[in-house]
């Protein structure tokens, strides 16, 4: 995959997953979700060439995001690991996507 490509496939994903992507960091990092968000994207962009395109980019993308918030978690001091989906943490409400975070690092790149 070209850098071409791949800017654009990340810009696609960007416009069609946002919300699901803010959600996952709003239930791993509730108070730095924001910088949670912001390591999801960069995990994506830094393994889009891994993408095997056995399943869609979105599940791809959602699964990277939820490893990413796990991991995120455990590097937290005393931080304890519950499953956000459990204690009602994750929520479907994407209109609250942060949408500055999503634009900043597109901006980055």
């Amino acid at each position: 995959m070209d850098q071409t490509e791949k800017q654009s496939i990340f810009d696609d994903l960007l416009l069609r997953s946002r919300g699901r992507l803010a959600a996952v960091a709003g239930a791993y990092a509730r108070e730095d979700a924001d910088d949670l968000l912001q390591e999801i994207l960069l995990q994506i962009w830094r393994s889009m060439s891994t993408f095997k395109g056995d399943s869609s980019i979105a599940t791809w993308s959602y699964r990277v995001a939820f490893n990413t918030g796990v991991t995120w978690l455990l590097n937290q001091p005393g931080s304890s690991l519950g499953n956000p989906i459990a204690t009602g943490r994750l929520s479907h409400n994407h209109h609250r996507a942060p949408r500055f975070a999503c634009e900043f690092f597109r901006n980055c790149l």
